[in-house]
């Protein structure tokens, strides 16, 4: 599925004008599958908003101070739509490039150590994500600035075993199947077809802004690069969904903690589990670099003049980074209390 259909030969000269015609059309098209993902996700999440209440007996809650209640069916309207958006968007991809759904879960070339050594990596970024979060956290907070728009920091959740239930559906089955069939089965197979390391890092950036804040953002990213690596490596989305459904995992276990217990047990155990496992994790992630276990796809002058220096002379791409800019700026809030 991961191909170089545009870098044959061994020179590395300049690439003829036929030739980057075809790989900026191609980047282009990427661009503008990953804005549509944009728009979709938003058309999609505004019009269920609005058509639910009226079409059906459901109201909005909202506290004392107005900020919203998130009960359950809040939730499927704001996990389903996106992850729509994604599946719609990755749709259009496969007929547009008539690639076989054999060949995104294709698991000749999967391993179990292939993907033992991926969740051990994944504890050891997802870990590390965590703590350049809490930095970010408190050099926003000293300029008075919260990464969360204040909505979002002040909305209370209705925990009902409804609430959970979809919360831990979403959370293990549809997000991680349809955005990593958006963001690696289709924007990493494609900038691969050029690329294969510019790929991985591209997709990651698309995959931790598409969250829409500086917070997940850096997850986002972080764990995209692991993911996107995996995918590379086997040849198929199955490492990434296992992956991705593996870290959703954690946020599953803590809500579950919560709701049986209390949410200082809960912080405890969450705590507990990014000390132990990010240990682990970056323990892992020091072997498998001194035994070069870990090695990037190649990436020389011939990659270097096709990659970004030709996707940035797209007006698509600069439109899409826009776009994802304007979402994380716009979820920065003042810091402030709920009352």
């Amino acid at each position: 599925m991961y191909s170089y259909p545009y870098a044959a030969g061994a020179a590395f000269p300049m690439p003829s004008t036929l030739e980057e015609s075809n790989i900026r059309k191609h980047y282009r098209n990427t661009f503008l599958l990953a804005i549509l993902h944009s728009f979709l996700a938003l058309i999609l999440s505004q019009t269920f908003f609005y058509l639910i209440p009226e079409i059906t007996s459901y109201s909005y809650r909202y506290d004392e101070n107005d900020y919203p209640i998130l009960d359950w069916q809040y939730l499927m309207i704001a996990t389903f739509t996106p992850a729509a958006a994604c599946l719609i968007v990755f749709l259009v991809d496969k007929c547009i490039s008539k690639v076989k759904f054999s060949e995104y879960f294709s698991a000749k070339n999967i391993r179990g150590k292939d993907i033992g050594g991926m969740i051990l990596v994944l504890c050891g970024a997802f870990s590390l994500a965590m703590i350049i979060q809490l930095v970010v956290i408190n050099v926003m907070g000293l300029a008075g600035l919260s990464p969360v728009s204040e909505i979002m920091t002040n909305a209370t959740e209705d925990v009902t075993p409804a609430y959970l239930a979809v919360d831990i559906f979403t959370s293990l089955i549809v997000a991680p199947v349809c955005e990593e069939l958006m963001f690696r089965g289709v924007i990493l197979r494609r900038m691969s077809q050029v690329s294969m390391r510019f790929g991985i890092v591209f997709s990651a950036v698309c995959f931790g802004l598409m969250h829409g804040n500086i917070l997940q953002g850096i997850s986002g990213f972080i764990v995209g690069l692991v993911l996107a690596y995996a995918d590379i490596k086997c040849g198929s989305v199955i490492p990434s969904i296992i992956g991705h459904m593996f870290l959703n995992s954690w946020s599953c276990i803590i809500a579950l903690v919560s709701y049986f217990t209390d949410e200082d047990t809960a912080d405890m155990v969450w705590l507990a589990m990014i000390a132990v496992l990010g240990l682990v994790g970056l323990i892992s992630i020091l072997v498998l670099v001194r035994s070069k276990k870990i090695r990037l796809p190649e990436y020389n002058e011939y990659h270097k003049k096709r990659s970004f220096r030709l996707a940035a002379k797209c007006v698509s791409f600069w439109i899409l980074m826009i776009i994802y800019a304007f979402d994380v700026i716009s979820a920065f809030s003042e810091v402030s209390e709920k009352t």
